[in-house]
């Protein structure tokens, strides 16, 4: 194809684990604003890009396992002596005059400028500090010369070009302050896909964290603010704007997560993105797409930056060798988030299957509990995998022994920590995901011919029992009144004419410290609904499935508790985000008349507008069902469709046509399989009665749907 565009990177942030792809000219829209314009000439050209047999082939010292440092380059060689002819050794003169790129690395810079040797032949940036009156006279002097021959008058001159950014303790009024440019057009800092990291770390960062990683409490004050950490000052601006973005901002919930005890993706996470380049624009990537959505005139082309660079620096230390740990892991956790929000479950999964190889490499179900930051870890993976098995109608990557040792972990853990409110949260999240797993093996082994007739038989009431032990825990848990929202001063009133459920109850909603409380009743309601989907597909065990009517309840729940934490006053934000899972499910269990489908258009729309996208498989497969066109947007002549987001959409259709294999299972996802194979469109919108009422056939045909997001029925 003549006239193809692109830079010698995968385009945009995608990466094929599948071959080189095929290039297709971006929409003039997303042509990064802030790469040099020579980078974009007109060439025919193919994509470099991450083979899996690269994503997957880690090994690595543990992050936080005390094991002996290895360097990812030979020793340091501050204290080595050049060696005269004669056999002498000479010992080096330290200096702190030098580029930062150099002191950085802890090796001795030559001082020469605009680029020092070192730099020039690893081919780094060069970067230099500022003239101030604390340097000493020589410093000043280079400083002098070098702004006579033009090297730190450019780096001022574009500096100055950036808009002021708010201080930390300014970014709450977010709205009064300018976002400075990724980088700025006449400077090539940052802008060189082939650049060495500019953050590399010491050899010291190759040694076991310290302790405090598995903090919790008060022991992570000194810790918390990311602006105190000794690389913060060494920063772009744009960068120290998307990071207090997303430390002042963003919360668990924009990631998915039910909870997030010890604030981990406010501390630990972003300290470690510091000490890794590909890490740390994918976290710039993630604040700048929720920044960007939450303005009406909002622009993806610092995220679309960002996030490119995430994956070209994630590329290079691939290709480098370089030796991979707890860092490369979590950029590609970070960088599987953004392709599930932006809808792209296939690309997903090729995120998640090199997750997979790091996590059994490094670890075991033994070790993988053993700090905090290994719990995280395992907790976020196990979302996507259980997301690619409900998706693609299959088993988890992951043994059920994984889910049967974090589940037992956080059992000890309330033993140890009697009364600890988070303890016990994070108990009840990790009986759900073993409890839900057990479940479902049980279905689907009995189908394969892996479960015997007598193990069956024995399962089903075991799994019941274990069911309603749950439930008992939870509703003796926290019954104080204190525990739950009031009162919610902001809801409008409820309107029988549109409204499918009445969300005012007191004692539904917990608020404050205990608002995932709400994710494990969702879950909760989620397991039971799992369950009774297994037993309708037995025509011999149909009699142990409770009426529709009950079954409605449960979707009507789930239903209710979304609104209920979209309208209360002390939920997190991006609360809807991290309770949008509650809508699949609910969307096939209740009517399909007039007033509950467009309740559901209306709250899909909500999620969309929130930054969670769906797929146009669903979009298409909901339009089957309901007989109404949303297979473009989710209501009439684009009602409530930001521009924001039709770019997003653009740019995802644009990625959609780049032309790659797809794995025979990643068909299945694409197609989710899993999810409308046993649908039934008998029941169509004009067959519904209004109210709550319905056809006994109804549930049982409809089947079950994992559309919404990686755990809307195994919690990750």
């Amino acid at each position: 194809m003549v006239g193809q565009y692109g830079p010698p990177n995968p385009p945009y942030g995608i990466y094929n684990p599948y071959g080189q792809a095929a290039m297709m000219p971006p929409p003039e829209a997303f042509q990064p604003e802030h790469f040099p314009p020579e980078a974009f000439q007109p060439r025919l050209h193919q994509s470099q890009t991450v083979s899996s047999d690269n994503l997957i082939s880690y090994q690595s010292e543990y992050d936080s396992q005390p094991l002996p440092p290895v360097p990812p380059r030979p020793a340091p060689r501050l204290n080595r002596r050049r060696q005269t002819q004669n056999g002498e050794h000479v010992k080096h003169r330290r200096t702190r005059s030098g580029c930062f790129t150099c002191r950085q690395r802890r090796v001795k810079c030559d001082e020469t400028r605009p680029m020092c040797d070192r730099c020039r032949k690893g081919k780094r940036d060069c970067i230099w500090p500022e003239t101030s009156s604390s340097k000493s006279d020589r410093g000043s002097s280079k400083s002098k010369r070098s702004t006579e021959d033009g090297s730190d008058s450019t780096q001022s001159d574009s500096e100055s070009e950036l808009a002021p950014i708010a201080d930390d303790d300014e970014l709450d009024a977010e709205e009064e302050s300018e976002i400075p440019s990724a980088v700025p057009e006449t400077k090539a800092k940052f802008a060189e896909d082939q650049a060495s990291t500019m953050l590399e770390a010491p050899p010291s960062a190759t040694k076991p964290p310290r302790p405090a990683q598995g903090r919790s409490g008060t022991k992570q004050t000194s810790r918390d603010d990311i602006t105190q950490h000794p690389k913060w000052a060494e920063l772009p601006s744009f960068i120290k704007f998307y990071l207090k973005y997303h430390r002042n901002h963003l919360s668990y919930q924009h990631y998915a997560w039910k909870y997030d005890g010890g604030n981990f993706l406010k501390t630990t996470f972003l300290e470690i993105a510091l000490n890794y380049e590909p890490l740390l624009y994918a976290v710039v990537a993630y604040a700048a797409y929720h920044y960007a959505l939450g303005r009406e005139e909002g622009k993806v082309k610092d995220f679309l930056d960002t996030y490119n660079r995430s994956v070209s620096a994630l590329r290079r230390s691939l290709e480098k060798g370089d030796k991979h740990n707890i860092s490369t892991l979590l950029t590609i956790l970070q960088l599987a988030t953004i392709e599930e929000f932006l809808g792209d479950w296939v690309n997903l999964l090729s995120h998640q299957r090199a997750a997979y190889q790091i996590i059994t490499d490094l670890f075991t179900p033994q070790t993988i509990t053993q700090s905090e930051t290994h719990r995280k870890i395992i907790g976020w993976y196990m979302r996507f995998d259980l997301f690619a098995a409900n998706l693609g109608g299959g088993a988890t990557a992951m043994g059920r022994e994984w889910f049967k040792a974090c589940a037992d972990f956080y059992k000890r853990q309330v033993r140890d920590r009697p009364g600890d409110k988070g303890a016990i949260m994070e108990d009840f999240f990790g009986t759900a995901r073993l409890l839900a797993v057990d479940t479902s093996q049980l279905f689907t082994g009995k189908a394969a011919g892996q479960v015997s007739d007598d193990e069956f038989k024995q399962g089903i009431p075991e799994i019941a029992s274990r069911m309603q032990a749950f439930r008992t825990a939870i509703e003796g848990a926290f019954t104080d009144p204190s525990h739950y929202v009031q009162s919610f001063s902001n809801a409008p009133p409820f309107d029988p004419s549109v409204d499918i459920v009445d969300y005012h109850d007191r004692d539904f909603c917990y608020a404050g410290d205990l608002h995932a409380m709400n994710s494990v009743k969702i879950d909760h309601w989620a397991i039971q609904m799992l369950f009774y989907r297994h037993l309708a597909q037995i025509p011999a065990l149909i009699h142990l499935v409770p009426p529709p009517a009950e079954l409605q309840e449960l979707a009507y729940k789930k239903c209710k508790m979304l609104e209920a934490v979209r309208y209360s006053d002390n939920a997190p934000p991006g609360a809807v985000i991290g309770l949008q899972a509650s809508l699949g499910i609910a969307a096939l269990a209740l009517n399909q008349d007039k007033k509950h489908v467009d309740w559901f258009r209306h709250r899909f729309a909500l999620i969309e507008r929130s930054g969670y996208i769906y797929p146009k498989t669903l979009r298409v497969r909901m339009k089957e069902l309901w007989g109404v066109d949303v297979s473009y947007w989710w209501l009439d002549n684009n009602e409530g469709f930001p521009s924001i987001l039709r770019q997003l959409r653009e740019f995802i259709d644009f990625r959609a046509g780049e032309v790659y294999s797809i794995q025979a299972k990643d068909t299945d996802v694409r197609d989710m399989a899993g999810i409308f194979s046993k649908m039934s469109m008998v029941n169509g919108p004009e067959t519904q009665d209004e109210g709550h009422e319905d056809g006994d056939g109804m549930w049982l045909d409809r089947g079950e749907m994992y559309e919404s997001s990686p755990d809307e029925h195994i919690f990750g």
